[in-house]
């Protein structure tokens, strides 16, 4: 019996890699992302990825995970009803497939979205920071502003329509378009600390558009850099105002 909402774990049976993709245009009931641990990611000790098939969208960005699953490799998938259906079938191989990092040194892999990618780093010394997250927005023209299989879910940090999401599809971007980011602690650790967003819009088209963040405690607005990485450093306290 499966919950509605929760995760299922799978794998992959064959000793070739299968295409994410064709495994999901033939299974039913689930999302079109997958989670897994990639502990090649950060220094802390790895984090969750997720990997969305619609938008063709990794995130933290660090992270090897493609739409290729690789020989005997396991992941989450999240159920939408409580029947979830996955089949692998020998269709579904693909020998010429990426090889990635969680097993071995990566091929490279392309992504045809627009994007734009947000790190959340956490101050360990005066001088270094260690991911503790991350997220993506994608940008495309048969992207949905609202909830579509281009989004994927996730305890994160960006918000919309009263959900969170680790990847966000939209529409292509627009003058005035504005994406919500919702900062959280951990509630059972120390509260507080010195954290850093860095925003990389390398992998975005602007078409002539400039991006700001807009930090709401400060009231302060800072201009992003287009094709490059931006970061800004903030502190967190006891004051919920610091990190809503």
């Amino acid at each position: 019996f499966a919950s509605a909402t929760g995760f299922s774990i799978i794998a992959n049976p064959y000793a070739c890699i299968v295409d994410w993709s064709l495994v999901y245009a033939d299974a039913s009931n689930i999302s079109s992302s997958y989670y897994l641990y990639d502990p090649n990611v950060s220094p802390s000790g790895g984090v969750y990825v997720t990997y969305n098939s619609t938008s063709d969208i990794t995130v933290p960005v660090a992270s090897a995970a493609n739409r290729y699953i690789q020989p005997g490799q396991a992941i989450f998938v999240r159920n939408t009803t409580t029947s979830p259906t996955v089949t692998f079938r020998e269709s579904h191989k693909a020998p010429n497939g990426d090889f990635t990092e969680t097993f071995r040194s990566a091929n490279s892999s392309q992504q045809n979205t627009s994007r734009i990618y947000i790190n959340l780093n956490k101050n360990q010394n005066t001088s270094n920071y260690i991911l503790m997250d991350g997220i993506a927005v994608g940008f495309r023209s048969d992207f949905n502003d609202g909830d579509g299989p281009e989004d994927a879910s996730k305890i994160s940090i960006i918000s919309k329509s009263n959900k969170q999401w680790s990847i966000e599809g939209r529409q292509e971007a627009v003058a005035d378009d504005t994406v919500t980011l919702r900062m959280y602690y951990g509630t059972s650790g120390t509260v507080g600390g010195n954290y850093q967003l860095s925003i990389n819009t390398e992998y975005f088209e602007a078409n002539g558009l400039e991006a700001y963040l807009l930090d709401k405690y400060t009231n302060t607005l800072t201009p992003l850099s287009m094709g490059g990485t931006s970061t800004y450093n903030y502190t967190v306290t006891t004051n919920a105002n610091t990190y809503n």
